[in-house]
């Protein structure tokens, strides 16, 4: 995964909350900002999923994840996914299969 710098303003209000993870977490202030830069970004990809605006194969090219490992995300936070039972059987024994 390759990195770019952004210029990006924060309201005040969100720097405890990341003082406050980087604490929880042993991690720097950048580090917790971006972990929670990321896990807004995973929430909006799975909602864009859900909806049917983006496939499977986007939303995992997105997220930099496996098909498999979007899905079983999807699941872990109960978030509507537009994919059928075989699709996610089929994409389980792929997964199955490339660890072998």
């Amino acid at each position: 995964m390759t990195t770019k710098a952004y210029p990006l303003r924060i309201d005040e209000n969100v720097f405890p909350i990341i003082e406050f993870k980087a604490r929880e977490d042993y991690v720097d202030k950048s580090t917790a900002a971006r972990q929670l830069l990321y896990q807004g970004v995973e929430d909006y990809v799975l909602k864009l999923y859900g909806e049917g605006r983006i496939s499977l194969g986007k939303a995992a090219e997105a997220l930099n994840k496996s098909v498999h490992d979007v899905l079983m995300l999807a699941q872990k936070r109960k978030a509507k996914a537009s994919h059928t039972e075989q699709a996610y059987e089929t994409s389980r024994r792929t997964a199955e299969r490339l660890k072998k």
